[in-house]
Parts: C-alpha cells; structure tokens; sequence
C-alpha cells in the first residue's frame, strides 16, 4: 500500500480511547494507497478479504441532485465485498491490541487522522471532498466490480440494499413504539438518512415502509 508519509499514530491516545472510530466503521483508503489501479490489480486486493466497495452520497451544491461515489474502504466485521449502504460496524481488523495493520498499510483515511485527547478526532472537510474526487475518474472500476461481484448494475444494488437497511430500521422503530431513543447509534445514522433522503429516495422508501409492515405482522402473528 502507501508509504507512511502524513500517517500519524498515537498509541497512548489511541489505548485509552480503545479504537472508537475504529469499532464505527473500517476506515477509507485514498486511490494513492493503491500503486495501480487496473481491474485486475485491484480485484485481486479485495479478493484478500479486507476491503469493501462503499457508496458515498455527494452534492455539488443544495439544488443538484444526490451522486453516489463509489470509494473503497477496510471491511467491517459483518459486511461484504459491496457494502453500498448500510449501518456502520466495527472494522475487521480492529484487535484488543488496535489496528492489525502496520501504519504503512493502514487505509489513509485513517492513517492521516490525526489522534484527539478529547476523542473527537475528524478529517477536515477540505480533505474528504479531495478524497471523493479523487474516486471519481475510477467509477468505471468499481462499478465493474460491483457487477462482477452481485451480476447487477450498482443502482440496483445500492436500491436494494437501501431499502432493507431502512426496512429493518422502520420496524424496530414501530416495534419499540417510536421511541427512537432506543435505538443503535448505527441505527440512529439510518435514521438520519431516511429523514434526509424522504423526496430523493421516495418510493424506495415506500417499499421499505411496505416491508417494515409486514415485518411487524409476522413477528406479532407468530406470538399469538
């Protein structure tokens, strides 16, 4: 992978904070973290079993539409090869020892965060919209991959995976009777992400209410 320029490790803040970015979601790599990025090349490193293809959502400016960036990122312990969209889980490669990776092949994204005393550690804006257009010109890659990987094109899989993300969401706020208190923190940013995406994702969201419905019924009428 890279080399460990702008790479930061703090051991002591990390030990204390216990990898709390790290028990969230596996971190991002930067296309710089890949020497070439041809289809073979990198099929082959996600084939090892420690990265996932992501989509993050990307507007211009408040009137453009909803973009989806394909970008690569470390796995989490319960995701596959396309993990689209979902809630985010603790990194597969997080040990009670921290990262099982040397700093050199740390994903950049968080390598290069830099460790708070407060916790509160975060990439600048400025960075994190470098780093998704810097996925841009590799679209083609990766939407390959994801074709290779489910045989469908991305939209349907990011529409497919979206909708039973915020289905399983939608029936665990009406079965604790909309107290959304109780919710997961991962469950919480699904959430977050249905109020915001309401008219952009409208009828996907119908078919995940429809879902959620009959979720709700099968559990009610398996305990009558």
């Amino acid at each position: 992978m890279s080399n460990t320029e702008n790479k930061i490790e703090d051991k002591n803040i990390c030990a204390k904070c216990g990898g709390a970015c790290c028990k969230k979601s596996g971190c991002g790599y930067l296309v710089s973290d890949f020497p070439s990025f041809t289809y073979p090349d990198i099929k082959a490193k996600i084939d090892e079993g420690n990265i996932s293809i992501k989509a993050v959502l990307y507007k211009k400016s408040i009137n453009d539409k909803l973009k989806k960036i394909l970008v690569l990122k470390a796995r989490s312990i319960d995701k596959g090869i396309v993990d689209l969209f979902s809630a985010s889980s603790q990194c597969k490669m997080l040990t009670a020892k921290g990262c099982s990776y040397s700093l050199e092949d740390r994903p950049s994204l968080g390598a290069i965060l830099k460790p708070a005393q407060n916790m509160h550690c975060a990439l600048s804006e400025k960075i994190q919209l470098e780093n998704l257009q810097g996925w841009i010109k590799h679209q083609y890659v990766l939407e390959k991959l994801v074709k290779t990987y489910t045989g469908k094109h991305v939209d349907i899989v990011y529409r497919e995976q979206f909708i039973k993300e915020c289905a399983n969401v939608l029936a665990k706020i009406k079965l604790l009777r909309g107290n959304i208190n109780k919710l997961t923190i991962a469950d919480q940013e699904i959430l977050d992400t249905i109020n915001s995406m309401s008219e952009e994702m409208y009828y996907e969201l119908k078919d995940a209410n429809k879902i959620a419905e009959e979720t709700i019924s099968n559990i009610l009428s398996k305990h009558q």
